[in-house]
């Protein structure tokens, strides 16, 4: 796995972790379902913003796709996304993380690591 790959992996989970951030932050707006409150976060710039993220961050991982295993990159931008989401709440949405959270990510990294690592054989 060369240095290229692995940034290109970490623009796509920074471009998918930061648009379902910006995405939140604009729907837990929402207190009823009508169409004045839907419409008004559906042309607001965190949502819009926040769409192109994550739509962007969808065609860039169809590239992804189209040049390296499945098997060796799912599993890391997987656990990327979910680290940055999480460090993304934390800090802007303010969302508490618990001990044993932040066991589990800790845990999570290392088996992400050894299920993409691949023998030289």
């Amino acid at each position: 796995m060369n240095q290229f790959m692995i940034l290109k992996l970490i623009a796509y989970a920074l471009a998918s972790a930061s648009g379902l951030m910006l995405i939140k932050k604009s729907v837990s707006k929402l207190s009823s379902l009508n169409y004045q409150q839907i419409a008004s976060i559906l042309f607001s710039w965190n949502f819009s913003i926040g769409f192109m993220l994550y739509l962007g961050s969808f065609l860039y991982w169809l590239y992804l796709l189209s040049r390296y295993e499945l098997s060796r990159i799912f599993p890391i931008v997987s656990g990327l996304v979910i680290l940055f989401t999480v460090i993304f709440s934390i800090f802007f949405l303010r969302e508490k993380l618990l001990l044993i959270n932040v066991l589990g990510i800790g845990l999570m990294q290392v088996s992400i690591v050894m299920i993409s690592y691949k023998s030289p054989v």
